[in-house]
């Protein structure tokens, strides 16, 4: 399993929103991930799962508060989707066993975040510590695999929570960077100005 890999390094600047792009870490799926985008794909009311896709962009905020946790805007008026990650504990997995990213109406997984470790640039992390590791610097790692979703098939996202988990067959690693966007998150601030790329 491949450690989170070291960011590109175009200059960086900052932003209250960013949409989310997909750095291919090792591998790739065919036709090429690299420069997709985090976008929702709807599975029930108010329900969706995190997705890749090479022609939408979705636009994410992170909270200012102390738990921190990542959200976007939908529906009509707009109302906070937060982005979930499954525990992977008492059934919060999909049927073959993999911790999916969702887009779900309410608050997103505490601790997920916008951050640099180990001299990276900044990237999508989720606030949880590598379950096999003693290293506090140590983060699980997003994947993406190909999907067969409620309406036919996706690039899904899914999450494992150690570096040394097996990657499941016809999956690949991917870092989620945070692209610079300009959008205002209404009444639902305050949110973080976090860094970002101009261009990735």
């Amino acid at each position: 399993m491949a450690a989170p890999s070291t960011a590109p390094s175009p200059p960086l600047s900052s932003s209250e929103a960013f949409s989310l792009v997909a750095k291919v870490v090792n591998g790739d799926l065919s036709p090429s991930i690299q420069g997709w985008t985090v976008t929702s794909y709807h599975t029930g009311a108010g329900q969706a799962r995190a997705v890749l896709r090479p022609d939408y962009n979705r636009t994410f905020f992170e909270h200012a508060t102390s738990g921190h946790d990542v959200f976007s805007l939908g529906g009509t008026p707009p109302f906070p989707e937060g982005v979930q990650i499954d525990s992977g504990v008492g059934g919060q997995h999909d049927t073959k066993g993999r911790r999916t990213v969702s887009i779900n109406a309410g608050t997103g997984t505490s601790g997920v975040r916008i951050a640099s470790h180990e001299g990276t640039g900044p990237m999508l992390y989720s606030g949880e510590k590598d379950r096999d590791s003693d290293d506090s610097t140590k983060y699980g790692q997003f994947y993406a695999c190909n999907a067969d979703l409620l309406y036919g098939p996706a690039v899904a996202l899914f999450y494992h929570g150690s570096l040394n988990s097996t990657l499941p067959q016809g999956c690949v690693d991917v870092d989620l960077l945070p692209k610079c966007v300009d959008a205002d998150p209404g009444a639902y601030g305050p949110v973080t100005m976090i860094s970002c790329y101009p261009d990735v």
